[in-house]
């Protein structure tokens, strides 16, 4: 019997897109103090980035940077809790952001084997 072999396909998400956003957001979260240690919230990376930004083609709003954080997180790179006070505002901690490829991220899909009928 004929098992077809099984194959691996990359799946590469870039960094570079509309206004650079994934490379800005990454940039600027290392740009923090103790990155790697404490806890974060949106807003004050979208301060940051309007800050550093003074054209407003060049900055991020807030839910671009939120989509942003929730990316990292779902490939990994990045983890929140529920905030208390106010909105109850998502805390963002880093997991292994370091880790990030300079261009972007690369997911291994695998394509079962399956056997081929005789």
């Amino acid at each position: 019997d004929w098992v077809a072999p099984k194959q691996d396909f990359a799946k590469i998400h870039t960094l570079d897109g509309p206004k650079n956003g994934f490379r800005k957001v990454i940039e600027t979260i290392k740009d923090l103090d103790e990155w790697q240690t404490r806890e974060w919230q949106a807003k004050e990376i979208k301060e940051m980035i309007d800050a550093r930004y003074y054209e407003q083609e060049d900055r991020l709003s807030i839910q671009t940077i939120r989509n942003h954080l929730s990316t990292l997180e779902g490939w990994g790179y990045l983890t929140h809790r529920r905030g208390e006070g106010r909105g109850n505002p998502k805390l963002w901690q880093n997991v292994c952001l370091e880790a990030i490829g300079e261009f972007g991220h690369v997911e291994f899909e695998s394509d079962s084997a399956t056997e081929t009928p005789a």
